[in-house]
């Protein structure tokens, strides 16, 4: 009859594997974080104190480096612009002195 040409026929066909997740590890920020939980490595609470102190130590160092490298381009842009402005002097001097 006219119901039967619409009638379809599917199958399903299962695609790969299902998988089975478990958690490993969970860090704090991206890559560079401190170890909230790892379930391989387990760290005394001693271990984990030392670790922090490093840590602190390596992040204070860096913005130390940091400061430093800013406060040295600042001083070379100064000595830049300073012997420029004497330039210019040197030269409207020189200007003044053909003028005369």
């Amino acid at each position: 009859m006219i119901f039967e040409s619409f009638l379809f026929d599917y199958r399903l066909v299962e695609l790969g594997p299902r998988l089975t997740l478990e958690l490993i590890k969970i860090e704090e920020g991206i890559m560079n974080g401190e170890v909230l939980f790892h379930s391989f490595i387990k760290k005394t609470k001693a271990q984990v104190k030392e670790l922090k102190l490093i840590r602190q130590q390596k992040t204070h160092l860096k913005f130390s480096r940091k400061r430093q490298q800013e406060l040295n381009v600042k001083r070379k842009r100064e000595a830049k612009d300073k012997k420029i402005d004497e330039n210019e002097d040197n030269d409207q001097t020189l200007d003044n002195d053909n003028q005369e």
